[in-house]
C-alpha cells in the first residue's frame, strides 16, 4: 500500500496506458488487502446467491414438479391469477402508488432516479417468494390449489427477475452521477 500515492499520481497522468497500468496495479493492491474471509465471500456469492439458495427456497416451497402437475397448473387459474399478480399486479402497483405521490406532492422522485427504475423496483416486488408460498400455505392448506399456486409464485419469481434485471440494467450510473 505504501506504492498506492505513486500510482494514484500516475493514473491522473495524460497517457492513457499508464493509467491503465496503474489502475491495474491499484486494484492488485486492493484484492490483496482484502481480508480471506471477505475474498472468500465474494468469491462464492454468484454461487450461492443465484443457484443455491434458489434451489433451496424451491425445493422447501414442497411441489413436486412431475409432468401431470405441471400440466394441471398450466390450465389452472389458481397458477395464472398468482403469476400475473406477481409478475404485472406489483409492478403496476408500486408504479402507480408511486406516480400518485409525487403527482400529488406527497413525494418527489429523487434526483437519479427514473421512472424506469421504479418500474424496475416494481418487478422486483414479484419475486416475494418467502411470503407468497406462506400465504399460499393459510389460504389453500395441502389441495391441489396450494401446489398450482406454488408452481405460479415460483415461474413469478423467476420471470420477475428477470424482467426487473432488464429494467434496471444499464441504470447505475445515472444515480452514481448525482
Amino acid at each position: 500500500l505504501a506504492d498506492g500515492p505513486k500510482l494514484l499520481e500516475r493514473a491522473g497522468s495524460a497517457d492513457h496506458g499508464e493509467s491503465d497500468y496503474a489502475l491495474g496495479e491499484l486494484e492488485t493492491l486492493v484484492v490483496d488487502s482484502e481480508a480471506p474471509l471477505e475474498r472468500l465471500e465474494r468469491t462464492i456469492h454468484p454461487i450461492s446467491g443465484y443457484v443455491v439458495l434458489p434451489l433451496f427456497a424451491l425445493a422447501n416451497a414442497g411441489v413436486a414438479l412431475d409432468p401431470e402437475t405441471l400440466r394441471e397448473a398450466l390450465d389452472s387459474r389458481v397458477t395464472m391469477g398468482t403469476f400475473f399478480g406477481l409478475v404485472v399486479g406489483a409492478p403496476i402497483g408500486i408504479l402507480v402508488a408511486s406516480w400518485m405521490a409525487v403527482r400529488s406532492g406527497l413525494a418527489v422522485l429523487p434526483m437519479g432516479i427514473s421512472w424506469r427504475q421504479i418500474a424496475g423496483v416494481g418487478a422486483l416486488a414479484g419475486i416475494g417468494f418467502s411470503v407468497s408460498i406462506f400465504i399460499t400455505d393459510l389460504a389453500f392448506s395441502d389441495s391441489p390449489e396450494a401446489a398450482q399456486a406454488k408452481i405460479g409464485v415460483t415461474a413469478a419469481a423467476l420471470v420477475a427477475s428477470l424482467l426487473g434485471w432488464l429494467l434496471l440494467r444499464g441504470t447505475s450510473g445515472a444515480v452514481a452521477a448525482n
